[in-house]
Formats: structure tokens, sequence, C-alpha cells
């Protein structure tokens, strides 16, 4: 049984809609941290323009995808609009990295951060979270994809939007204020990142930590329609009792 010591590292899962700009903000952290690495999903789909090898994936064909799958490399993997995704990386190692006092960071959806959260209960999940869905889907109509894609891609978010709950930070990317994003989620990988009663009554808050303020589905969906992020304090244990029987796992 692995067991974190103060001197070891922290696993970092991030989620959030294909378009919110995870990969530009994972960028920027391995930049800005020296002990950092992300862990670089493999994917059958097709490289995009501005993409390489290793950034944001290992591009592979799905005859070597499924090679790997039928040897067992995989620690978990997903399909999406047809394309295959995986993490070829075992739990053994993930705790090797972090007792080195290595920190991770590694781009999941919302159930395969569930997955690798029960793997690894250690780990912190922060989902990134759009301004809008009207500029999730401008975002995504900049990058050329096609109708279809784009269409299949918005409703895969909504569901997404809906599930952010359960992570353990949720950080809107604001248009235009990159920066601002990539300071709130330095502050997280930092151990400083903090909602103040203040900083809430004097700007909308882009960040709001949910490891104590547990929210519904419907709660986070609802006050993301109006764009805002309230805050509560007070969690009902009926909705403790919901979360813990959908998910069977507990905030910590």
């Amino acid at each position: 049984m692995y067991s974190r010591k103060n001197q070891d590292g922290s696993l970092y899962i991030f989620s959030g809609p294909s378009g919110v700009g995870k990969t530009t903000i994972m960028n920027q952290l391995l930049l800005d941290f020296k002990n950092l690495e992300k862990i670089v999903p493999f994917a059958t789909r097709q490289m995009r323009p501005g993409e390489v090898e290793g950034n944001p994936y290992h591009f592979i064909s799905k005859e070597k995808f499924f090679e790997k799958l039928k040897q067992d490399k995989f620690l978990q993997t997903i399909k999406f609009s047809g394309n295959h995704y995986g993490i070829a990386i075992s739990k053994k190692e993930i705790h090797t990295k972090l007792a080195q006092g290595i920190n991770l960071m590694v781009d999941l959806d919302y159930t395969q951060s569930l997955l690798l959260k029960r793997k690894v209960p250690e780990a912190q999940s922060i989902f990134i979270l759009p301004p809008s869905l009207k500029s999730l889907r401008d975002r995504l109509n900049n990058r050329k994809d096609v109708a279809d894609v784009v269409e299949k891609r918005m409703s895969y978010a909504k569901n997404m939007i809906e599930h952010s709950f359960i992570s353990d930070y949720v950080i809107k990317n604001q248009d235009g204020r990159l920066q601002t994003t990539i300071e709130a989620v330095k502050s997280i990988l930092n151990k400083e990142f903090q909602v103040s009663d203040t900083l809430a009554s004097t700007q909308q808050r882009n960040a709001v930590n949910l490891r104590d303020n547990l929210k519904t589905g419907a709660m986070l969906w609802k006050s993301f329609n109006t764009n805002s992020l309230s805050d509560s304090r007070h969690q009902s244990s009926e909705q403790q009792k919901i979360y813990d029987k959908r998910f069977g796992l507990t905030i910590r």
C-alpha cells in the first residue's frame, strides 16, 4: 500500500471539454515547474494542425493501439467519436514517480478521472470550465472541426460540465484571461490555493474549491448557465448520500 509522505510528488488530473484550453494550460505548467511531468496518453485520431507527436498525444494507428491493449499496456482506455485513447502507465509506475518527489499531471475525461482517483486516491482533480457554451462552440468552430464532430463534442461537453462537481477544483477559463486561469492552477500546484469571501464579493470567482464544498450536478449546471459559480458552504447529508451512491467515493 502506497502511503504519502511530505516530500512526495502529487498527481493532478485535468478534465474539461475539448477546446477549453487544457493543453495550453498544461504546456505552460511544464515550463513553470521543473519537477512536473505530463503523462501523455495514446490516441488513434488524426493529428490536428499545430500538434506534434507527444503533445498532446502519442499518435498511433488503431492496429498498434489494440496491440498494446492485448499486451495489457494501458492503465485505462476510452473510445470517443470512433477514436481510441489510452494511458500507458501502471499504478506502480505512478507511485514510484510520486515517491521520488516528481509531480505528475494527466488530461482525462470525468469517467476516467473517477477511475484513476480510485486507483490513486491522493490525486487532485482540476476541472477547466468554459466561460459559456457559446464560447466553447466558437472555439471548436475556430479549430476547423467538422460540423458533426463539433456537435458530438458539444453534447459531450454538457455531460462533462454536469459532472464537473466531482472534481476537487473547478476553474473557469474566461475569454481573454488565460493567464489568470494559469495563475489559479499554479496556486493549486503550489498548495496555496484559496477562495476568500472578499474575492467572491468583489469579482466573479473563476475558481471554486470543491473538496469541502460538494455540489450536485444540477446545482453546478444551474450556476454555470447563469454565468456564476456561487458558493455553498453547507452540504446536506442527503446530497452526500447521493454522491456516495452514484460514484462510490467520498470527498476527503
